[in-house]
Parts: C-alpha cells; sequence; structure tokens
C-alpha cells in the first residue's frame, strides 16, 4: 500500500482528524513493513549463475554462486560462516527422456541438498536444508547431473540458496 500524507500545512494550521487518522494509518503501514524487514535481518542468499543456462542430456556442469563458468568441481570460498536453510532452482524448459539431479556440495564432498528433476518437468523446485553449518573459509558449489537422460536438455531461470548467518 502506497503512502498518502496529507498536504503540508503552514505553521499555525489546524490538521484535520482525517488527516490526522491518515498519518496514523500510514505509520502503521510503515511500523509492518519495518517489522517484515526486521524479520529478514540475518539472512542472505547466493545466487547460481542459472539465468538462460542449458544443459543437455549426458552432461554434468559444476558451479560456483555468482561465477559463470564450469568450475571443475570447485566451490566458492565463503568470507563468513552460515547456515543453509533452502535450495530453489526454477526450470522454464526440459526436454530430457530422464530426471535431472542437482545437489548442493559442501567443500566439493558432502552434499548438503538434492533436488530430483522429473523428465519434462518444469517450474519451482525446492529443497528445505535442516540449518546445515558451514564455516568460514569452507566452499559450497552447485552440480547439475544431467547424465541419466539419454536426448533432450533442461534450461533453468534461476537458482538461489537461502543461508543465516553463522
Amino acid at each position: 500500500m502506497p503512502f498518502t500524507l496529507p498536504p503540508r500545512r503552514n505553521p499555525g494550521d489546524v490538521i484535520r482528524s482525517g488527516e490526522w487518522n491518515q498519518i496514523i494509518d500510514d505509520l502503521d503501514n510503515l511500523n509492518t513493513r519495518l517489522q517484515t524487514l526486521e524479520g529478514l535481518a540475518g539472512f542472505y542468499a547466493f545466487v547460481f549463475p542459472l539465468e538462460g543456462r542449458t544443459v543437455n542430456a549426458g552432461q554434468t556442469l559444476d558451479l560456483q554462486p555468482f561465477g559463470t563458468g564450469n568450475w571443475a568441481g570447485r566451490g566458492l570460498t565463503l568470507p563468513v560462516g552460515a547456515k543453509l536453510k533452502k535450495l530453489v532452482i526454477d526450470v522454464v524448459s526440459n526436454t530430457n527422456d530422464g530426471a535431472v539431479v542437482i545437489t548442493v556440495r559442501h567443500n566439493e564432498a558432502t552434499v548438503v541438498a538434492t533436488v530430483n528433476i522429473p523428465a519434462g518437468a518444469t517450474g519451482v523446485f525446492t529443497a528445505t536444508i535442516a540449518d546445515y553449518s558451514i564455516l568460514e573459509g569452507d566452499r559450497l558449489s552447485l552440480r547439475i547431473d544431467a547424465s541419466a537422460p539419454t536426448t533432450g536438455a533442461i534450461q533453468f531461470a534461476s537458482g538461489s540458496l537461502l543461508a543465516s548467518l553463522g
């Protein structure tokens, strides 16, 4: 809801009760918005470079958050510790004849979260993570494993990982 403040008054002018009510309504609205922001404090997202990316059947791709290439499994080194909360993957096109498996990996070994995308499925896919802790200096990567399908391709709109501070 946008703010609609009453017009400015000159010093000494009387503010009408309807104008006071509008000011109070706007302050309530502002308070609600601030409480929402306060609830999100301490959360951040790692964004994986999936926009428009196509992975063909038979391929496996490893990505760093914010990176653009296949990094052969080496993850992004994190500057702070965090607790991972949720993986979200948005698929816009999928002509694969088999499932594609997406995993978040910690230090190139431990699988933190997995999303299985069935053959031909599109939409938003999520995996909830039960406060998996990572430390400063640890690495995160995303693996897209399309080795099971024999034909087709999958195209993504986005991918992100929600985390809270350590």
